[in-house]
């Protein structure tokens, strides 16, 4: 059985952690280098998309006054979601993410 940290290493084929963690380093950097505004959000969907019902997160963004298009891109991301499976160099057709 794999632990947390060798379950979280590796995130695609042949990508580990840090090669991540090192591209979200360089993204910040050129922002920083030329000035640009930055907004990053990390959602762990399997517990966001199953625990909270998608209106309770838009209202309790609109309640402590987020942008209304911060509120609609993150409610974009609940809208007609899809998934595809990767496995051995073959990838499923679309399917669309659904609460059970």
């Amino acid at each position: 059985m794999k632990t947390k940290q060798e379950s979280r290493q590796v995130l695609e084929k042949n990508f580990f952690t840090t090669d991540h963690l090192q591209a979200l380093n360089q993204l910040i950097e050129k922002c920083n280098e030329y000035n640009l505004p930055l907004c990053l959000g990390f959602i762990d969907y399997e517990k966001a998309f199953d625990s909270v019902e998608h209106a309770a997160i838009a209202q309790a963004l609109w309640k402590v006054n987020i942008n209304e298009n911060y509120v609609t891109m993150i409610g974009n991301i609940y809208k007609g979601a899809t998934a595809r499976i990767h496995i051995d160099n073959q990838i499923s057709e679309a399917c669309e993410v659904q609460r059970v």
